[in-house]
């Protein structure tokens, strides 16, 4: 089966199952001896409140990583396997073979006689529909393998010596104060995931790499789910080996808006009476939008660098309000050098180096 996308108005997005169409979903166009997808196997991405791209993943194959898949001839213009002779031109895929019998062509093809050959071509047809794999054929043009593209990651932080800190920490290992956007957008599917799922991901992988060094903890915002200007509280107190309590907390749904400035102020609140004004103390903000709630988030911040708090950021996606989010590292006093003052992220992959990139150089800042 073809990954033949197509796109659909949807009522919402349900991270738990397929999604909810507001119209009935036809499947694309059967191959020969090939059964067609139903809606347990489609994969879509973009924005529930707007519109899906829907695709059918049945043929594709992949590792246990999702980083490398196959698919078979089936694919081919007509079905036909070995007979055409298949490439990738970067962004567009090409098959020819010798005759004058044009087909139809299934699963987004185009075909046009050139010469004494029959010539086919379409956008390049990835396993998730997406623009971050490299294709190509096997040399008998039956099999098509997709490598997902490495993307370029900030350089590793040099690793902690010996279960402890090896930076100038004035207190010990810091408290990190981890304030996680779960509003509405957050459902939203990115790739094969919702950005929730992602977040929750990256989340875990930060503490399996750092639970036992650094005393995390968590806010989830807004602090009630589908409210849309309830601040933040803090779920899970910063403190040694929270990773399983953080892993728990993080298992809700996502839903309402984007109160930032008042869950900042939350954590202020909370970083003033937790006692660890010994311990060099962080906010690590991960947001994938702006403040919906009226509130000032750069006064937050600029308050929480007033108690020696300082607050790094993490726009998730492209939806983000760059302008705050930039203006937000500025104040905190932890900017990039660059265009931009905040770490972008764009996937699971991005936003899980972003996350251990922060953690890991608090000590040297």
């Amino acid at each position: 089966m073809a990954l033949a996308a197509a796109l659909f108005a949807v009522a919402g997005c349900n991270s738990e199952g397929p999604p909810r169409l507001r119209t009935q979903w036809t499947s694309p166009v059967c191959q020969s001896g090939a059964g067609c997808c139903d809606e347990s196997e489609l994969r879509c991405s973009g924005d529930p409140d707007a519109e899906l791209t829907c695709s059918c993943f049945k043929s594709w194959r992949c590792d246990s990583k999702l980083d490398e898949c196959t698919q078979d001839a089936p694919d081919s213009p007509d079905g036909g396997g070995g007979a055409w002779t298949c490439r990738v031109d970067v962004e567009l895929e090409r098959c020819e073979k010798d005759g004058s019998n044009v087909p139809e062509g299934l699963n987004g093809w185009r075909c046009t006689q050139e010469g004494d050959k029959v010539v086919c071509q379409r956008p390049l047809n990835t396993p998730d529909g997406s623009g971050g794999w490299d294709c190509s054929y096997d040399n008998e043009s039956t099999v098509k393998r997709c490598v997902r593209r490495q993307q370029l990651l900030p350089p590793a932080v040099p690793p902690l010596v010996g279960g402890t800190w090896s930076g100038p920490c004035t207190g010990g290992a810091p408290d990190v104060m981890i304030v996680l956007d779960r509003s509405g957008s957050m459902a939203w599917l990115s790739g094969w995931q919702s950005k929730w799922e992602q977040a929750q991901a990256a989340v875990r992988s930060v503490l399996a790499t750092y639970g036992k060094r650094v005393r995390f903890g968590l806010m989830l915002f807004p602090g009630a789910p589908d409210e849309d200007c309830v601040a933040g509280t803090v779920t899970v107190p910063a403190a040694d080996n929270t990773s399983a309590a953080i892993t728990a907390a993080l298992g809700t749904l996502p839903g309402g808006g984007t109160p930032i400035a008042a869950s900042l102020a939350n954590a202020r609140t909370y970083f003033a009476s937790s006692g660890s004004s010994g311990r060099d103390r962080y906010v690590l903000l991960v947001t994938d939008g702006g403040e919906t709630c009226h509130g000032d988030p750069v006064q937050q911040v600029q308050a929480l660098a007033s108690a020696r708090i300082k607050t790094y950021v993490v726009g998730f996606g492209g939806d983000v309000d760059s302008v705050l989010l930039d203006a937000l590292a500025h104040a905190g006093g932890t900017a990039r050098s660059g265009a931009l003052g905040y770490y972008e992220a764009n996937d699971l992959a991005t936003l899980s180096v972003a996350m251990k990139n922060i953690v890991g150089q608090l000590c040297g800042k």
